[in-house]
């Protein structure tokens, strides 16, 4: 059974430029970054995930519509240089569909991030949550310690 070491590494909202005039972080730590050409917010997690010597980076974003997702994809890339950008695209509980850029088909590695972001965020508190993405599905726990998370692989398609 494989299983990963995540972390959280920030977060943040991108928000458009009518709202937000210049970068700032909040009590939490939480950073709310101006975009041109955004009409809505958009919420990002950058998360680094180990296995066996291994780390890539991830940042997990719900970017919405796919007629943002250029301009998000252009803005993360360039805000996290070698980050992987993965598009949450839909949710329910024990459940996500993400959008992999480019469209390949979906690592365990890149699950286990999303199925993290879920947990942070308190958007999931399922034994199990199965993702989607790019033709493939995994299915994952994730179990927490502070600002340290693994996520065990339970089933694959």
């Amino acid at each position: 059974m494989s299983a990963v070491v995540v972390r959280l590494l920030s977060e943040g909202f991108l928000r458009p430029v009518a709202t937000l005039e210049s970068e700032l972080a909040d009590e939490s730590g939480i950073v709310h970054v101006p975009v041109h050409g955004l009409d809505t917010d958009f919420q990002f997690f950058q998360c680094r995930v180990e296995d066996a010597g291994t780390t890539v980076d991830y940042v997990v974003t719900d970017a919405g519509s796919p007629a943002n997702a250029d301009l998000v994809q252009q803005f993360l890339s360039a805000r996290f240089p070698g980050c992987v950008v993965l598009f949450l695209r839909s949710q329910a509980i024990g459940r996500a569909v993400i959008d992999c850029r480019p469209n390949v088909p979906l690592s365990f590695a890149a699950a286990a991030a999303v199925a993290t972001v879920m947990v942070a965020a308190a958007w999931d508190e399922s034994e199990s949550i199965s993702i989607e993405g790019g033709g493939a599905r995994h299915v994952v726990a994730v179990s927490a310690d502070d600002s340290t998370y693994v996520v065990r692989a339970l089933a694959e398609k």
